[in-house]
């Protein structure tokens, strides 16, 4: 059983360290100054934490008081937004939030987004950028902090909390511009110039991992450009900056078009897969069962939900 105060209280919270004023609260609430305060009174009692003090006579938080408030304005702004949605779509789509990680989500979730709305036109879409710290596990604590109602995400799917589907499995490819054919070559050959390989810095192992992979020796350079994301690294390869580790679902537009070319045969196979994650609970939400089924479908993607 959750152990929660009374809404009303909450609300009464919320509006009066909103204003910093018992007077304004009661405005707005439409209610006296005095029911503002047995509110809060109560609402401390319960809590056994002073939520607010006062200071030269002015009304101010308590370092309790702002944390709790931080939390109760996500809660109070989640409830209004799925009320919002009820009303408007009577549980029939509505408002369809995606977190993806920043450049799966704009080179490989957005181009394919077209097609959900023209099946899908009653479910609009918000794609926001999910945390990348991948050295924490992605948790049904993650969804509900970032407001999302499903997320795109890599990992090896030991996550707990969430309802995991496996999408498809990372491989990383060798490439380079036209410009570079060469380099490219020789790093086939294992002889290429540690200086020209780009680096993604939040994954500054893969390049050995390749080589060790390849049967080549390998030394840690050091690196002349280094990059935070992948979109980063895709713009520093197409500008002929050096030789890029790439996943292969990023860069497929670059393959397509020869802005990029590739050492196909000289992929590298990642423990990592990539995964579409949602709270259990609404896995029959139309809006999510609806993006689930089709994403699915779109990338054949086979095995049931872990």
């Amino acid at each position: 059983m959750r152990m929660l105060p009374p809404l009303n209280a909450v609300r009464t919270f919320e509006c009066a360290a909103r204003h910093l004023s018992f007077t304004k609260a009661a405005e707005e609430l439409c209610v006296t100054p005095g029911a503002v305060s047995r509110a809060i009174a109560g609402l401390e009692e319960r809590l056994q934490t002073p939520l607010f003090s006062q200071h030269k006579r002015r009304l101010q938080l308590t370092a309790a008081g702002r944390a709790y408030l931080f939390h109760v304005t996500q809660a109070l702004d989640r409830l209004s937004l799925g009320t919002d949605e009820l009303l408007q779509h009577r549980g029939e789509g509505g408002l369809l939030t995606i977190g993806a990680l920043p450049t799966l989500g704009s080179r490989w979730l957005i181009p394919k987004l077209q097609d959900f709305q023209l099946r899908y036109p009653n479910i609009s879409v918000e794609v926001k950028t999910t945390p990348s710290d991948f050295s924490k596990a992605f948790t049904e604590l993650d969804l509900n902090e970032h407001g999302l109602d499903v997320a795109l995400y890599i990992g090896q799917g030991d996550w707990s909390g969430v309802r995991r589907h496996k999408l498809f499995p990372e491989r990383l490819l060798p490439v380079a511009a036209p410009s570079l054919r060469e380099e490219l070559e020789a790093l086939a050959r294992g002889e290429a110039d540690p200086g020209r390989l780009l680096l993604h810095s939040t994954r500054p192992h893969v390049w050995a991992h390749w080589f060790n992979a390849q049967g080549f020796d390998f030394t840690t350079p050091t690196w002349r450009a280094r990059f935070e994301h992948y979109y980063m690294v895709i713009e520093a390869a197409v500008h002929g900056l050096g030789v890029a580790l790439l996943p292969e679902v990023l860069v497929a537009q670059e393959l397509r078009s020869g802005a990029l070319l590739a050492l196909s045969q000289r992929g590298l196979p990642q423990p990592e897969n990539y995964y579409l994650l949602h709270h259990p609970a609404r896995s029959e939400e139309n809006k999510i069962r609806a993006f689930r089924d089709w994403l699915m479908r779109t990338e054949g993607a086979r095995g049931n939900p872990l």
